[in-house]
């Protein structure tokens, strides 16, 4: 049985761990050096980032509830602009639980994914779409992202703009429509910036899972 899982784990990526390919033998090794190439510049920038311990926080629910939301499995490059935001959305219940449980990884989360909300305090008022950029003050996150409005008043391309929001305007959901240009700057390409905060949230995931089976096998 063990010679017919070593395939598996050729096929699986040096720097995340993600298998690639089905039984190993997608594209008979292409997917995996393309996986890879793009991975280990990711990882680079991981390794040489200030590291940030995860075992001792939070309770271990809360923690694995997050982790076990995102697919480490996935092959996120092949995934289409929907499932993207679908990957990267952050629903605002899901993010007040983990701050109240591991604020650290909480804020690492706020840096990489993306959040829908509301302007203004009516249900009928159209969801915006931003990306994180960490954390603000105590039940605030910060954010980037182009406003709507300015673009269709205005003939010049209006810049990206960075604000702090309460996570009270939060929401669970995404918008049916989704402007995905207003999320990166001119000349940058949604689904490169959507590919690597992916990749580095299949990290996060994979390191907070082992930080979890760490805690449990050490007496």
């Amino acid at each position: 049985m063990s010679r017919l899982c070593r395939p598996c784990a050729r096929a699986r990526c040096r720097h995340c761990g993600v298998n690639v390919g089905f039984f190993g033998l997608h594209g008979f090794g292409w997917s995996l050096k393309k996986h890879e190439s793009r991975c280990a510049g990711i990882s680079a920038e991981i390794e040489t980032g200030t590291p940030q311990p995860m075992g001792a926080v939070g309770p271990l629910d809360a923690t694995k509830r997050w982790a076990s939301r995102v697919d480490v499995m996935a092959d996120v490059t092949e995934l289409s602009v929907e499932a993207l935001l679908q990957f990267l959305h952050i629903p605002k219940d899901e993010l007040e639980k983990l701050i109240e449980a591991d604020v650290e990884a909480a804020n690492e989360v706020m840096s990489l994914g993306l959040i829908s909300w509301r302007p203004g305090c009516g249900d009928n008022t159209p969801l915006h779409l931003a990306l994180g950029t960490g954390p603000g003050n105590a039940g605030q996150i910060a954010i980037k992202a182009r406003p709507p409005g300015l673009r269709v008043r205005s003939l010049k391309p209006q810049p990206m703009m960075t604000e702090v929001l309460g996570i009270d305007l939060l929401a669970n959901q995404l918008p049916d429509r989704a402007d995905t240009d207003s999320l990166v700057e001119f000349g940058e390409d949604f689904r490169d910036v959507a590919v690597k905060r992916c990749i580095k949230l299949q990290h996060l995931a994979l390191r907070l899972t082992a930080n979890v089976m760490a805690g449990r096998g050490g007496g």
